[in-house]
C-alpha cells in the first residue's frame, strides 16, 4: 500500500512540474521568442515579395537556414505575431511531452524524468526565452534511436529527423553516419529530392541567387563580426569546444575557413571516438550520446542548445540510481555533477570570478563529456 501511495505522489509531483513548466514555456515564448520571430518575419518577407536573406536589413537576426526550412514555416505567416508566438510556445510544450514519452518508453522511470526535468529547468526556460527550434528537433530525433535509414516503415521519421537536423548541416551528416547502411543511399536521395521540392517556391521567387544569399547570411549572421558584443565564436555565451580553443589560443573568430575547419575536425573526431568507446552499449544509448555531443562541436553553442543532453542525462541518472550501491555511489554523484555543470554553472549563479572562469573553459561541454563517459563506461545489462 505504501508503495502505491508513494507512486501516486511521484506521479502528482511530476504532473505539477510538467504543467508548471508548460505554462512557463508558453508564457516566456509569447513575451519574447526573438529567434522564432526570425522565421516568422522571413516568411512574411517571402509572401510580400521581399528578399528572405538580407544581412543589410536584418543584421544578426537575418534568416540563416536552408530555403526548404523556410517553406515549412510559411503557414505561420498567416497568423498575427502574438498568435504565432502563442502557437510556437504550444508546439514547444508538445515537443517536450513527446520527449518525455519517448524516454518513458525507453525505460526511464517517472521519478528520474521529474528530477532531471527540474534540473534542466534553466536550459528549457532559456530555450523558450529565445523561441528556439531545438526542442522540436530533439522530439523528432529521439525516437529514431533503434532504426536505420531505409528500414521499412521508417521513411517519414527519417525525413523528419533529417529535415530538422538540416538546420545544422554538419551535425546532420555526422549523425546519419551513425546509421549508414546500404539502403541509406536510397532513403537519403528521397529526402534530398523533397528538400529540392520544398525549396522550389523560394527559388522560383528569387532565382538561383537565393543560394548565394543563403551562404552569405549563414556565415555573416553566425560567424562574421556583428554589432552585438560577444556574439561570435569566441564569445562567452558560446559553450562549445571550438569556442574554448578560440578563446585560449586567441584565434581570429571571424575567419570563416578556420571556424569551419575546426568544427569539422572536432565533429568527425568526436563522433568517431564516441562510436568506439560506446560500442558495448545499446543503440538507444549510442544515439542519445550522439545527440548530447551535438552542441559541443558547434561554432555557436548557446545555453539552450544543451537541451540535446537531456535524454542522455535521464539515461545516466536512471541507470546509476538503479544500480546505486555504496561502492558505486561516486558514479551517481558524478552524474549529478555533470547535470549541475550543464544547467546551473554560469557567471550569474556563481559570480563573475569563478563563474566567469568556468564559462571561459566551456564548462557545459565538460558536463556533457562527463555524462558521455558515465554512459559509455557502465556495464551493459
Amino acid at each position: 500500500m505504501s508503495r502505491i501511495r508513494n507512486h501516486f505522489w511521484v506521479q502528482a509531483l511530476v504532473l505539477l512540474l510538467v504543467l508548471g513548466l508548460s505554462v512557463a514555456i508558453v508564457r516566456t515564448t509569447y513575451f519574447n521568442g526573438p529567434d522564432f520571430l526570425v522565421y516568422y518575419q522571413s516568411a512574411h518577407y517571402f509572401l510580400h515579395g521581399a528578399d528572405v536573406y538580407s544581412t543589410q536589413r536584418d543584421g544578426i537576426m537575418v534568416f540563416k537556414y536552408p530555403p526548404w526550412i523556410l517553406t515549412l514555416f510559411l503557414p505561420v505567416a498567416f497568423f498575427g505575431k502574438e498568435t504565432a508566438l502563442l502557437l510556437w510556445g504550444v508546439i514547444q510544450v508538445v515537443a517536450l511531452l513527446a520527449i518525455l514519452k519517448s524516454l518513458a518508453r525507453a525505460g526511464v522511470r517517472l521519478a528520474t524524468l521529474g528530477f532531471t526535468l527540474l534540473a534542466f529547468y534553466p536550459i528549457v526556460l532559456n530555450h523558450a526565452l529565445l523561441g528556439q527550434i531545438a526542442l522540436p528537433i530533439l522530439a523528432m530525433a529521439l525516437p529514431w534511436s533503434g532504426e536505420s535509414p531505409g528500414k521499412k516503415g521508417t521513411g517519414f521519421r527519417f525525413w523528419a529527423v533529417s529535415t530538422g537536423l538540416s538546420v545544422k548541416l554538419l551535425p546532420l551528416l555526422l549523425l546519419i553516419s551513425l546509421k549508414w547502411k546500404k539502403k541509406s543511399f536510397s532513403a537519403s536521395t528521397k529526402v534530398a529530392l523533397s528538400w529540392i521540392l520544398l525549396s522550389t517556391p523560394i527559388l522560383l521567387a528569387g532565382g538561383w541567387s537565393v543560394l548565394q544569399q543563403w551562404r552569405e547570411s549563414a556565415t555573416s549572421g553566425r560567424i562574421a563580426k556583428v554589432s552585438l558584443e560577444g556574439v561570435h565564436v569566441a564569445g562567452r555565451e558560446s559553450q562549445g569546444l571550438p569556442a574554448l580553443l578560440f578563446r585560449v589560443f586567441h584565434w581570429d573568430p571571424y575567419s570563416i575557413p578556420l571556424v569551419v575547419g575546426i568544427c569539422i575536425l572536432l565533429s568527425v573526431a568526436g563522433i568517431w571516438t564516441w562510436r568506439k568507446v560506446a560500442s558495448r552499449q545499446n543503440d538507444k544509448v549510442i544515439w542519445m550520446g550522439a545527440l548530447a555531443l551535438l552542441p559541443i562541436f558547434q561554432p555557436l553553442a548557446g545555453f539552450y542548445s544543451f537541451i540535446f543532453a537531456f535524454p542522455l542525462a535521464c539515461s545516466v541518472v536512471n541507470e546509476e540510481w538503479r544500480r546505486l550501491h555504496w561502492k558505486s555511489a561516486s558514479r551517481f554523484a558524478l552524474g549529478i555533477l555533470a547535470i549541475a555543470l550543464i544547467c546551473w554553472t554560469t557567471q550569474k549563479s556563481l559570480g563573475s570570478a569563478l563563474g566567469g572562469w568556468l564559462e571561459f573553459i566551456s564548462v557545459k561541454s565538460f558536463g556533457v563529456l562527463l555524462l558521455a563517459y558515465l554512459a559509455a563506461s557502465r556495464r551493459p545489462v
